[in-house]
């Protein structure tokens, strides 16, 4: 049985919302190897954090 070729555009952060967080993310983990998944989880939820007090005093 042949399946159609998807077609996909190559960059589409309207249909992965999260492809918008990347670049925000990739500075504080980036390069980076953590000991645990736990640490590694709570350095994007100091993150997120911060962009939350950002954007609410702007």
């Amino acid at each position: 049985m042949m399946l159609p070729d998807m077609i996909s555009p190559a960059y589409c952060p309207e249909l992965q919302p999260a492809e918008r967080l990347w670049p925000l993310l990739d500075e504080s983990i980036m390069n980076k190897v953590f000991d645990s998944y736990e640490e590694l989880k709570q350095v994007i939820c100091d993150r997120t954090a911060e962009w939350n007090s950002i954007a609410v005093i702007s």
